[in-house]
């Protein structure tokens, strides 16, 4: 039997797109010291990474925790991305690991433009996330979608204004001592940081609170987030060159329910489909 390759590759492009635009979602609220982030979550584009944000989430993980890095763009006074989600706050030098589980598989679908959400990879080798994400302050397709991290949501209209706050906000090498490796700091001047003044919480940029705004299943109608020309599924090689990880990556912390909450997760994901299946029959 003989196939039409033109319209296959015309259906499956097609069945892609549709798959994309219809996602169901759950909208995150982030309370950070300069206002409030909601966050839209691709729960059907992209499940694995959005369940394991929920888990942190609904765990109160990101609580008190506090923007660590900032990746700047030489060409313009902001940030291209603002990556959260690894420390606690606490005074002094002592800024603990959050406690994590095991981590997950990538999930690239989705392209890296100007105000998704995404994963951070501490570890390329075996491609998974834990509890740290970023912000994508800049377009960044270019880049990361070359890379290990996935896109899971997107900033919301009404609150991207506050990323864009965020991102203007300057960054110190306080943590690994690099250009690299920048920790935004409000109200902190160049002098400060060369007269060493302690950094207080007032200087950080805090998550005070991470709290589901809206459990809704069809808060992503409308979007259309691009997908990733160059997705990877999970399983095959990456890019010899991944995106860089995060340089300071904590010792993880067994999560006590680790294995249990993938092993949940891949059961959830199975009853998914097999529902969607026999919906379809």
């Amino acid at each position: 039997m003989k196939f039409n390759t033109t319209f296959i590759a015309g259906a499956v492009c097609a069945g892609l797109l549709a798959f994309s635009n219809s996602a169901d979602a759950t909208i995150v609220e982030l309370d950070t010291s300069l206002g409030k982030v909601r966050i839209n979550l691709y729960d059907e584009t992209t499940p694995i990474p959005v369940a394991n944000f929920l888990h942190y989430v609904t765990n109160g993980t990101y609580d008190t925790t506090f923007i660590h890095r900032t990746q700047q763009d030489d060409d313009a006074l902001t940030d291209i991305s603002l990556e959260m989600g690894g420390w606690k706050y606490e005074p002094g030098d002592n800024k603990p690991a959050v406690e994590v589980a095991e981590g997950v598989a990538r999930e690239n679908k989705l392209s890296h433009v100007h105000y998704t959400v995404s994963t951070v990879i501490s570890d390329t080798n075996t491609n998974t996330s834990t509890s740290k994400f970023s912000f994508n302050t800049g377009d960044n397709s270019a880049d990361f979608d070359l890379g290990v991290r996935s896109v899971f949501g997107e900033i919301t209209a009404d609150t991207r204004e506050v990323v864009d706050a965020l991102a203007k906000v300057p960054g110190f090498a306080i943590r690994g001592g690099t250009s690299t490796t920048l920790t935004p700091l409000r109200n902190y001047s160049s002098e400060d940081y060369t007269n060493g003044v302690e950094q207080t919480e007032d200087n950080y940029v805090i998550i005070h609170s991470a709290t589901i705004f809206d459990a809704a299943t069809d808060t992503a109608a409308g979007l259309s987030p691009p997908l990733n020309p160059n997705y990877i599924p999970p399983g095959l090689p990456t890019d010899p060159s991944p995106t860089p990880t995060d340089p300071t990556p904590p010792t993880a912390i067994d999560g006590g329910s680790g294995g249990n909450f993938g092993i949940f997760t891949l059961i959830m994901l199975g009853l998914g489909g097999l529902s969607r299946r026999l919906k379809l029959k």
